[in-house]
């Protein structure tokens, strides 16, 4: 610089180039030398650099044509960086006040210029450059006044331009280092207002990036928003900022929004997107039409939808349960989503609608065939019924009559086809456990399609002895309207039904035996009150086994 004397404004770019790479070998042999932070020798290099910095000052650079002013720029950006990486303690006096002031004239310059001379100062290089320098100043102490100035040039940065994906990069690897301190006093120096805007920024990043190497930013945008919401004070969150941040993501997972949405992730950055549902402040109204949009979409994964479910179902207190119930109920008939049924059901129940769940999803089970949804259909008759059932489940209870009709016929169509009945019956059989006026209604319907098999299977479903046991009488009169030319079915079905309820008549016989042996070891007196409920249901069976009773032995009073 001084052997070219008054004329260093007219340096030609191989000049200014050789002075760039003078700083920066000249920064890498300081950063390497054993000299201590306060050896006199560093001082005369920071003289060196710092008695006339910057080296181009604003007249200069705002008359430069491009190329000059991006090697200008350049040039005051390495001795910046050679300043931050090796001169601290004593050498570094006034030093940090120095380059603050000048990182903070770059950004505000940059806001201010014209847009032709911005476009050169913010090329990819330069800025890069700029952000290193501010990370390298933060990492040195608090200037939050740098902050403010970046937050200006971001705010004032064009979506999907250069420069907004190089102040988003710079923003979530700011916060990301902040969190992970775990230094109290680091997050609590954070300006919230500052961060609220960065978040309304990574709301529109969301939105604007459409580039598949994009996906590790995209990750980080949801693992710092998260970072964000557990920390921002409440008052921010209704911050006009936080309010854009939130219009962004319900649009981001609405699949009409273009030219990028949720879906389109892959799925493990699915996952991830998901989990920020979590942690949302409020959810909009129509949100949760949204989402019942993504939980039916065949591109989104079985996995991130089961995620929202979960989600949604922690945020009961959130949403209104009708919308909720329409939600569950669409995910649960959505095609690709039977893997989903069992989750979905489990929710539909704990919502404790209790008798009045059959009522509310009659109309939209009626509408469902069983041939293209026979899982997703039986689960939730299953679920009405588990609903509606009453007491210990030995008392008769008559199927619903809103579900009747369409019950019937779904259970009989996955008993009587062999490829549903292989997959399902065992959740018909559940149903007719906690309903079991179904099994008779069932197995009436099998008779009048003279489907003498399936009643005969049904008879023999070891979980339905009880059930069985309960309605003989009523099946004595079913089995008894057979017409004769099934006399052999007929009496395969009466020598079923005797075997069943003698063996369920036996298996209570068993049961209060061991009942009474075990009082009679415990001698514990409060015990015997538990030993007259086997008795009830002997005596219950005793006109069940009346009709056989030429087969049996009776002893004290009791077939046995």
């Amino acid at each position: 610089m001084e052997c070219h004397g008054d004329d260093n404004t007219a340096l030609p770019p191989t000049v200014l180039t050789h002075l760039i790479l003078i700083v920066e070998a000249s920064t890498i042999i300081i950063r390497a030398s054993t000299l201590q932070a306060d050896d006199p020798a560093l001082k005369v290099y920071a003289q060196t650099y710092f008695t006339d910095f910057p080296r181009a000052p604003m007249e200069i650079m705002s008359n430069a044509d491009s190329s000059t002013l991006h090697f200008w720029s350049a040039l005051n950006l390495s001795i910046a960086q050679c300043g931050c990486e090796c001169f601290v303690g004593s050498n570094a006096a006034d030093l940090d006040d120095l380059l603050t002031q000048f990182v903070q004239s770059e950004f505000d310059n940059l806001v201010l210029s014209e847009p032709s001379v911005r476009q050169v100062a913010q090329g990819p290089t330069l800025l890069k450059g700029r952000l290193q320098l501010l990370t390298s100043l933060l990492e040195r102490g608090d200037h939050p006044e740098l902050l403010e100035a970046f937050t200006t040039l971001y705010m004032s940065s064009v979506p999907n331009s250069g420069t907004f994906r190089a102040c988003s990069a710079f923003a979530l690897q700011h916060l990301t280092n902040v969190f992970t301190t775990k230094s109290r006093a680091k997050v609590a120096s954070m300006s919230w207002s500052v961060v609220s805007k960065w978040m309304g920024r990574f709301g529109l990043y969301m939105l604007a990036i459409v580039d598949s190497t994009q996906q590790d930013t995209f990750k980080a945008i949801f693992r710092v928003s998260i970072g964000v919401l557990t920390r921002l004070p409440p008052a921010e969150l209704e911050s006009e900022h936080m309010a854009s941040w939130l219009t962004s993501v319900v649009a981001f997972f609405t699949s009409t929004t273009n030219p990028v949405w949720f879906g389109q992730l892959p799925w493990s950055t699915q996952l991830e997107a998901v989990a920020l549902l979590h942690h949302l402040p409020t959810y909009p109204p129509a949100f949760l039409r949204t989402l019942a949009a993504c939980c039916k979409a065949e591109i989104v994964s079985v996995e991130a939808k089961s995620f929202v479910l979960d989600i949604v179902s922690d945020q009961l207190h959130k949403l209104d349960r009708g919308a909720l119930l329409s939600f569950y109920m669409s995910t649960l008939f959505a095609q690709g989503n039977e893997l989903l049924c069992p989750q979905v059901c489990r929710l539909l129940s704990g919502l404790n609608f209790g008798s009045s769940l059959s009522s509310i999803l009659a109309p939209t089970l009626a509408k469902q065939s069983v041939e293209g949804n026979a899982v997703a259909l039986v689960m939730a008759f299953v679920v009405c019924l588990k609903s509606n059932a009453k007491g210990s489940g030995g008392e008769k209870q008559r199927t619903p009559d809103v579900l009747k009709t369409h019950l019937v016929a779904s259970f009989v169509k996955v008993l009587v086809t062999p490829q549903l009945e292989a997959a399902y019956s065992t959740l018909v059989y559940e149903g007719m456990r906690y309903c079991n006026g179904v099994f008779l209604d069932v197995a009436t319907q099998l008779v009048a399609e003279t489907n003498l098999a399936g009643l005969l299977q049904l008879l023999r479903e070891s979980s339905l002895r009880k059930v069985v046991a309960s309605y003989h009488a009523e099946l004595v009169d079913v089995i008894a309207g057979i017409p004769t030319t099934h006399a052999d079915d007929k009496r395969l079905l009466v020598n079923e039904l005797k075997l069943v309820v003698l063996q369920e008549f036996l298996d209570i016989k068993v049961e209060m035996r061991h009942l009474t042996l075990g009082q009679a070891e415990l001698d514990v007196p409060e015990n015997k009150q538990s030993s007259p409920q086997p008795e009830r249901a002997i005596s219950r069976l005793h006109d069940s086994i009346a009709p056989y009773s030429d087969e049996v032995v009776v002893d004290n009073g009791l077939p046995y």
